[in-house]
């Protein structure tokens, strides 16, 4: 998207300053780093009505497919605040309760291993990840299938279910995908509809390059990553895995989506234009950890910023947004590596745009 070249002047006694526009301040550090990385993916930029963007590389390794802001990538755990939201959805409608007990959802499981101190995990804390469930991806019986072979949900539930907690749910903040995986089966069981199906019917219609796993009829960005030499190779391929998993049952991380659309939803998520104000609002609220329902929340700067990242097969991520200055991001990767300077630029960005 382009951008309207205007500049704003102040006076400051009487000593006239300009305020420089977006793409101003940002451009020279884009270009900077575009000259001296090897990521690849898109970054997209909001403050009030300006906008920047940034894609990098290619979307496949097919010569001459770019990525740019309509291109969709995988977006790993950027993928919970969609799960999140889908909860919530169920408790505004008024199906579903924040203290509702992972047991009454779930009553095969065994009783005994789903309670410490007598305190059962609940709904809110699966949310955010102060449940006490291990997380499920080291599971010995999960872990032999990962990447290799289908995983059901059945196996899912049967292995969670062979894990005792960790801790006393509500007593301190340990960051796991188990409890999102549990929350997606809780909006399929309730809604009596796949997770896929689910989220179309209420949100995606509006973002229609969004999906739970990868799109049918539209393509999407693969992953690389660097072999020994250097070379740029497909991740996958290198790394031996064969199943990418089916995203109505990992409902953890596996949400499809574009940086254009992303922009969009995060504006009305955040704006509570999605939820009702009272789920908003505790959507938003950091509880242990700085965590709320899909979102990290925390001071920036004197701002507050709420926020969070990606990182599964070779694909990487973050969202926020800081609403007191109006500024939305968006930065989906697909280029294994390079973690430090991708670090180097996002606080860059944010020195610049919260001083």
């Amino acid at each position: 998207m382009g951008i309207l070249p205007f500049t704003l002047f102040f006076v400051f006694f009487g000593v006239p300053f300009a305020v420089a526009s977006l793409r101003e301040e940002l451009n020279p550090v884009l270009d900077r780093f575009e000259a001296g990385t090897r990521s690849t993916g898109t970054l997209l930029i909001q403050r009030g009505t300006e906008t920047v963007s940034r894609s990098i590389g290619y979307a496949s390794d097919h010569p001459g497919t770019l990525n740019s802001v309509e291109t969709i990538f995988m977006i790993a755990s950027l993928s919970k605040q969609f799960t999140a939201t889908a909860v919530l959805r169920l408790v505004d409608a008024g199906v579903l309760k924040l203290e509702t007990k992972v047991t009454y959802l779930f009553p095969e499981f065994d009783q005994r291993k789903w309670s410490i101190g007598g305190v059962v995990p609940t709904v809110h804390h699966l949310l955010n990840h102060t449940a006490g469930t291990p997380d499920v991806y080291a599971y010995p019986a999960i872990d032999k299938k990962l990447h290799h072979e289908q995983i059901s949900i059945t196996d899912l539930l049967l292995a969670i279910d062979e894990e005792a907690l960790r801790f006393r749910p509500g007593s301190k903040w340990e960051y796991s995908n188990t409890g999102y995986l549990l929350l997606g089966e809780i909006v399929r069981r309730l809604s009596k509809m796949s997770f896929s199906e689910y989220m179309e019917r209420e949100f995606f219609r509006k973002w229609p390059s969004t999906s739970v796993g990868p799109p049918v009829h539209q393509q999407f960005a693969l992953s690389f990553t660097d072999d020994d030499s250097g070379t740029r190779v497909p991740f996958m391929g290198h790394y031996g895995f064969k199943e990418r998993h089916d995203g109505d049952v990992f409902t953890d991380g596996n949400i499809y989506s574009s940086a254009r659309d992303l922009l969009g939803w995060l504006n009305d998520i955040t704006s509570g234009a999605v939820l009702s104000p009272e789920l908003t609002q505790k959507m938003f609220s950091p509880g242990l950890g700085d965590y709320g329902y899909g979102w990290i929340i925390e001071p920036m700067l004197g701002s507050k910023v709420i926020w969070h990242n990606g990182n599964y097969l070779g694909y990487t991520g973050v969202m926020l947004r800081v609403a007191e200055k109006d500024i939305s991001l968006v930065w989906l990767r697909n280029q294994e590596g390079d973690a430090k300077a991708n670090a180097g630029l996002l606080n860059e960005i944010l020195l610049r745009l919260l001083r």
